[in-house]
């Protein structure tokens, strides 16, 4: 989910990102980066 504007995250942005993370299989790796 590529939050790249600058500006804070929508709540729709953490609903898309708690879906993709809880539909991925339980062995899969999720890598997350802050910038």
């Amino acid at each position: 989910v590529p939050i790249t504007d600058g500006k804070a995250p929508k709540s729709s942005d953490f609903d898309t990102l708690a879906i993709n993370i809880a539909s991925a299989p339980k062995n899969a790796a999720c890598v997350f980066n802050c910038q």
